[in-house]
């Protein structure tokens, strides 16, 4: 009988320092729950600086959810750890079982306390792994707010080039206009023949198009006009009255956007028809 209550009493001694590594066990576990949860709320600290800036904010974002995701992993794994223990817990509560009389029980109450630690460690792993998700969807959350004003300032910088661009489409029109109508053009000469008068230009770069003026007063009231295309260089100008005297006049045109831009007209020229 004595031999027996010794190795009853040895067993319930083995299941209590059983019951001991498996509190430290879960102790452990808790206190790496609560380094994931320190480690989820890094990370979503480290998502909100991402609204500085959309670049900056997008990295930060995406390294709060690795790190989310790497918590979520570790709570994972702290939980398997916690259901060892509970495991091992169970096992030292049959071991306990076979024991005698008040040994037993107090190797039961051993083992049920560690398994209540157990159960304790294993609901804060799953309160970590829990905050670990809340912290992935958060950082994920905040990614897509970064990812949607990086587009909105994207369009935006797209519309002001845009606009830029146009802008600077008028002005170069503006300017090819206004270069283009200071430009002169020189009659080079005006003969008068039968009924006719025959007008010789210089030919001027970049113009489209001639326009010759003919009156028979100094003044071009009741005028006539003649166009004619850029490559040409004279003008017969034909169905006039016979010796009479006229007054000519060239411009030039260019169509720059659709529009058509005029120079200045040259010097009047004076002759008469045969």
């Amino acid at each position: 009988v004595k031999a027996a209550a010794e190795e009853a009493k040895k067993a319930a001694e083995e299941a209590k320092a059983a019951a001991d590594v498996d509190k430290a066990a879960a102790e452990a576990a808790q206190a790496k729950a609560e380094v994931a949860q320190k480690a989820a709320e890094t990370a979503e600290a480290e998502a909100k600086k991402a609204q500085t800036a959309s670049e900056a904010a997008q990295a930060k974002a995406e390294a709060a959810q690795k790190a989310a995701k790497e918590a979520e992993d570790a709570a994972k794994n702290y939980a398997n750890d916690a259901e060892a223990a509970k495991t091992a817990a169970e096992a030292a509560k049959t071991t306990a079982e076979n024991a005698k009389k008040g040994l037993a029980e107090a190797a039961a109450g051993a083992a049920k306390a560690s398994a209540d630690a157990a159960k304790a460690a294993q609901a804060n792993a799953e309160a970590a792994a829990k905050a670990a998700e809340e912290a992935q969807k958060k950082a994920e959350e905040i990614l897509a707010k970064a990812q949607k004003e990086a587009e909105e300032k994207r369009a935006e910088a797209q519309k002001q080039l845009e606009e830029v661009q146009a802008m600077q489409k008028r002005l170069e029109s503006q300017l090819a206009k206004t270069e283009f109508a200071a430009k002169k053009v020189k009659v080079k000469a005006v003969k008068g023949v039968k009924k006719s008068v025959k007008v010789n230009w210089k030919s001027v770069e970049g113009a489209d198009g001639y326009v010759i003026e003919y009156a028979k007063k100094a003044n071009f009231k009741g005028k006539k006009t003649v166009t004619v295309s850029a490559s040409r260089k004279a003008k017969t100008i034909k169905r006039l009255s016979a010796k009479k005297t006229y007054y000519v006049r060239v411009k030039v045109y260019k169509v720059v956007d659709n529009e058509k831009v005029y120079t200045a007209y040259s010097a009047k020229k004076k002759v008469r028809t045969k």
